[in-house]
């Protein structure tokens, strides 16, 4: 089994796509900025990869791009699949697709 930690700037990453799980705490300050790399994550991502945002995950719970996982015990099922492939944008603070 191969296991590689990305260290890399959030803001500018393109390993996202790389990934086959992505876990994060709330990263920025500010909710604009936390939505741009929400999105940045979610646009990236690949089909099947999992992601596990610890503390804000609205793009995640509503968007028709992922399915929220159902493990039980695991941080109480707050992890999403993607399952589409859809472009995701902020804007006036808000995420749309």
């Amino acid at each position: 089994m191969y296991n590689k930690i990305i260290k890399s700037d959030i803001r500018t990453s393109n390993m996202y796509g790389k990934a086959d799980a992505i876990y994060y705490y709330v990263t920025m300050f500010e909710r604009k900025n936390q939505s741009i790399f929400e999105c940045r994550v979610a646009n990236c991502m690949k089909l099947g990869s999992v992601v596990i945002p610890c503390g804000s995950s609205e793009i995640f719970r509503r968007s028709p791009a992922f399915k929220r996982g159902d493990s039980g015990d695991f941080d109480r099922g707050n992890f999403h699949v993607k399952i589409k492939q859809i472009k995701h944008v902020v804007t006036d603070r808000k995420i749309r697709w």
